[in-house]
């Protein structure tokens, strides 16, 4: 008859390790310390390298605006304000990289912009203006298959029908084009979205869904700069507001809390 697991294991003479009861605490606390080498934190903690903001812009100008200097962080919406013409737009498109630039350097996630193709960084850093360009004739050629079913939740949310992604694009409204426009961004799955007064010609319900979608997403790690002239919206969407006053560098000013607990700064600046 065998004999029972306990006692064959006490009689072993392999065995090296004391009885648990005889093993005296440790810096472990009551239980023995592992039979492995364990990783030093501290060590590790040192070789660790900061995590770079998704976006850096450094003395970026044109003849027409500049020069700009900002940072973006993951996550993070930014509001760009300033009087009409003073060169807001121009900014987001120097960023962009659809306008050239005269001077200036524009980092993402550390890298350099000449790191990348054009496509590549236009892919990456997404532009989106007011009245958006369409390229073919229905809103479903835009998209592929894959782009498609990411965005299929996104498409109610923004208040618009499924069928709207089959529409002919001369049939929509203004306001459903921008609405359309920003799924459309959404579908490439971009690390920063550049919106130039993207919910100009939406009502207020539908505005509100713009934003709400839109905070969700900078939950999951989008940054976002966003022209408006709304000092209200800018206050809802963006904790801190940089000011473009024509050929000077904008300044970053902290936003006040609105005092409207229902509907919080994304990266809220309030107390």
């Amino acid at each position: 008859m065998p004999e029972p697991l306990g006692t064959a294991l006490a009689r072993s003479p392999t065995r090296s390790t004391p009885p648990l009861h005889s093993l005296a605490p440790t810096p472990w606390g009551s239980w023995p310390a592992p039979p492995y080498h364990v990783m030093h934190i501290e060590a590790s903690a040192q070789r660790m390298q900061p995590i770079p903001p998704r976006l850096v812009v450094r003395h970026l100008q044109s003849p027409r605006s500049g020069p700009h200097a900002l940072q973006l962080d993951r996550g993070e919406c930014v509001a760009i304000r300033g009087r009409s013409g003073s060169g807001k737009s121009v900014l987001l498109r120097l960023i962009a990289d659809l306008d050239p630039p005269s001077g200036g350097t524009v980092e993402l996630d550390g890298q350099p912009r000449e790191q990348f193709s054009g496509p590549q960084w236009r892919r990456r850093v997404i532009y989106q203006s007011a009245e958006p360009a369409w390229w073919a004739p229905t809103v479903g050629d835009h998209f592929d298959a894959a782009q498609r079913l990411r965005i299929v939740q996104m498409v109610e949310a923004l208040g618009l029908p499924q069928t709207s992604l089959d529409a002919e694009v001369l049939r929509l409204s203004t306001g459903e084009r921008q609405r359309l426009a920003l799924l459309r961004s959404l579908a490439r799955e971009p690390a920063v979205l550049l919106l130039d007064e993207p919910t100009a010609a939406l009502d207020a319900e539908s505005t509100q869904a713009y934003e709400d979608l839109l905070r969700r997403q900078c939950g999951q790690g989008l940054a976002i700069l966003w022209v408006t002239h709304s000092d209200e919206q800018a206050r809802r969407v963006a904790a801190r507001s940089l000011v473009v006053d024509g050929d000077w560098t904008p300044s970053s000013t902290a936003l006040p809390c609105t005092g409207r607990a229902s509907r919080p700064s994304w990266r809220s600046a309030c107390p």
